[in-house]
């Protein structure tokens, strides 16, 4: 369930992420940009293999905030937001979101199942900070983390460029 959160997806070669050809780069290193945009809120981010009790939340569970894979991302021990990966060839596409806030009422009527205990496996920012930024700004922040983790520079237009279509 996806609710007042920040969105991300990005595509790229595996190259561009520094993934020489056959070799699997880890969440490891393509997530190095959330933790710098969780630290950047003063945040001690990391990833769950790394936290203390990963083995007791690393089983599989429907609803995917509550189990911990190895390189999700914690804070305080509880996992904050989540990211999938889809590969083809040599192409890479990531998504995820970062919570804002979790209404689990609304969560309890919308899903089957919130299983009991879910609220200690899971965090968001406005349990995390006195005050959550602006939406504008979190995403600025975002940019800028990803901007610096892998070396790029946005370019912003104010309209969108059209691609020409190739007959």
């Amino acid at each position: 369930m996806h609710h007042d959160e920040i969105t991300y997806s990005f595509v790229c070669n595996k190259e561009d992420v520094g993934e020489p050809e056959g070799v699997f780069v880890s969440y490891r290193e393509i997530c190095a940009f959330l933790i710098r945009f969780y630290r950047s809120l003063g945040l001690e981010a990391g990833f769950a293999l790394e936290s203390r009790g990963f083995k007791d939340r690393c089983a599989p569970h429907a609803l995917c905030s509550v189990s911990h894979e190895k390189y999700d991302i914690v804070i305080n021990g509880k996992k904050i937001g989540g990211n999938a990966q889809k590969r083809k060839r040599q192409v890479i596409f990531q998504h995820g979101s970062i919570p804002r806030s979790i209404d689990w009422a609304l969560m309890r009527r919308c899903l089957r199942s919130v299983p009991e205990g879910a609220e200690s496996a899971v965090t968001a920012l406005s349990a995390e900070l006195a005050s959550v930024p602006q939406e504008d700004v979190l995403e600025g922040m975002l940019i800028s983390a990803f901007s610096e983790t892998f070396g790029v520079k946005f370019i912003f237009e104010d309209e969108p460029l059209l691609e020409a279509s190739v007959a």
